[in-house]
């Protein structure tokens, strides 16, 4: 079910996404899926997208901040994203 107010998800399921990798050029294959749970609600997901070069990179820089962050296919959105306990 979606919230209506959280902000639209932009459709990336239609054309060609540069990577979001600083310097690179290359087309995107995968969205990077992730949330500040400091400042954003668990309804607010953030969006990357990523060359199959760079996405375990981008997932990586996200999950060491401790990020929730889930990686999914072009135009494809998890349904949420995994809670990150308190600290």
């Amino acid at each position: 079910m979606s919230d209506p107010t959280a902000p639209p998800l932009e459709d990336y399921s239609h054309g060609t996404w540069q990577c979001a990798r600083a310097g690179c050029s290359n087309d995107s294959a995968w969205q990077v899926n992730w949330r500040n749970p400091r400042i954003h609600t668990l309804k607010r997901i953030k969006v990357w997208v990523a060359c199959n070069e760079h996405v375990e990179f981008l997932r990586d820089y996200l999950d060491t901040r401790g990020f929730p962050v889930v990686v999914t296919p072009i135009g494809t959105y998890p349904d949420a994203l995994p809670e990150v306990p308190a600290s």
